[in-house]
């Protein structure tokens, strides 16, 4: 496991839309990802820098947010996985 390298080098990207410690808070992140859709590039990459889930009780409803609007980014710009 050593030999794995835990870091990304991001080439080519227009913009990072980094998103701090959600913490299942739904409102606030469909706050955020309605503003991402909007304003969102082809060349842009999305980064999650903390927790998803945690003191709320919404955490399925977070996890199920995230995967659409990975989905919906990945249909609207035709992208593959390794593109967002």
């Amino acid at each position: 496991l050593s030999n794995i390298n835990k870091f990304q080098e991001f080439k080519n990207i227009n913009r990072i839309w980094a998103i701090g410690s959600i913490h299942s808070s739904l409102e606030s992140f469909q706050s955020i990802k309605k503003y991402i859709f909007s304003n969102f590039c082809k060349d842009d990459k999305i980064v999650f820098l903390g927790n998803l889930i945690g003191f709320g009780d919404k955490s399925k409803e977070i996890i199920s947010e995230v995967l659409k609007l990975r989905f919906n980014l990945m249909a609207k710009f035709k992208l593959k996985n390794k593109d967002i």
